[in-house]
């Protein structure tokens, strides 16, 4: 099952697309779900509701969470979540209360999650593949956590529609709830991957260098 993991709408001060839109893209892409993750807000409950969609596309909302350290996905009931908090207890209060966390867009040049965060803080899902890094910046995170024990997560990061879908993340079980989500992230049943032409990649180690592959 391939999800979208990190798409802003309109409700962002950065998104340029409206939810119906969100949902109506998706349909046209190779994938299963989306996952609207505005910043620091859930109010995506408020104008549509989760789950399956009528044009079969499954929508599910989670966040993403403005620290000092870096930006983090959350998906939870975090409707009421403090905010402003520090990236140490932010990884605290998502476990505490039963919620998914992932480490956003890392290595970025802006925005990017302090990298002791990822290895002393209990980081343990990380967005390997952002559709807005760079190809440099994706394949470097990789080279860095190779022999690390995380689990990795992919998202288009997308801000208009044409963006929706140019990276999901592939669940090996059907997620059809936030509960179920969360559970799968956790478990790290999940594994990015990156669409061009129509095909899906991942990213693999190949001939002494990282490289994409088709799936």
């Amino acid at each position: 099952m391939k999800i979208d993991l990190h798409i802003h709408s309109d409700i962002s001060s950065c998104g340029h697309q409206s939810l119906d839109e969100i949902i109506a893209a998706a349909a046209k892409r190779n994938i299963d779900g989306v996952c609207i993750t505005d910043h620091d807000t859930m109010e995506a409950l408020n104008q549509v509701k989760e789950g399956l969609q009528g044009n079969g596309i499954y929508l599910f909302v989670g966040m993403e969470y403005t620290t000092t350290e870096g930006d983090f996905l959350i998906f939870g009931d975090f409707e009421e979540i403090p905010l402003n908090m520090p990236a140490r207890d932010l990884v605290v209060y998502v476990e505490d209360n039963g919620g998914a966390l992932v480490a956003a867009h890392p290595f970025r040049k802006k925005r990017s999650v302090a990298e002791y965060l990822i290895l002393d803080a209990h980081v343990k899902i990380v967005e390997s593949v952002n559709g807005r890094n760079s190809d440099f910046e994706n394949q470097f995170f990789h080279f860095w956590a190779q022999h690390r024990n995380l689990a990795f997560s992919g998202g288009s990061d997308a801000h208009t529609s044409d963006e929706i879908g140019k990276v999901v993340t592939e669940f090996s079980n059907q997620i059809t709830s936030r509960e179920e989500l969360i559970k799968e992230l956790k478990a790290g049943n999940c594994q990015p991957l990156y669409s061009k032409d129509g095909t899906y990649y991942e990213i693999g180690y190949i001939s002494g260098s990282w490289s994409w592959r088709p799936r």
